[in-house]
């Protein structure tokens, strides 16, 4: 017999409920955890190698959108 049957009497029912219960909570609380994660930070900025110049690589940044801000 499972833990909650068709053919359950009163105080099965109530036994039931209290397990769906306890479960709905536990996996409330663990989603609330995963939540309390640290947020991910992204950055603006990045850096490529391109080894055919500054104009070549202020023209592939102006293509893309980007602004070559110079070598570092």
């Amino acid at each position: 017999m499972g833990l909650c049957s068709a053919s359950v009497s009163m105080s099965g029912a109530t036994r039931c409920m209290v397990l769906l219960v306890f479960a709905t909570q536990l996996v409330m609380a663990n989603s609330e955890v995963t939540f309390k994660r640290k947020p991910v930070i992204y950055m603006n900025q990045f850096a490529v190698h391109i080894p055919a110049g500054e104009q070549v690589a202020n023209s592939i940044a102006a293509k893309h959108g980007f602004r070559n801000i110079g070598q570092i």
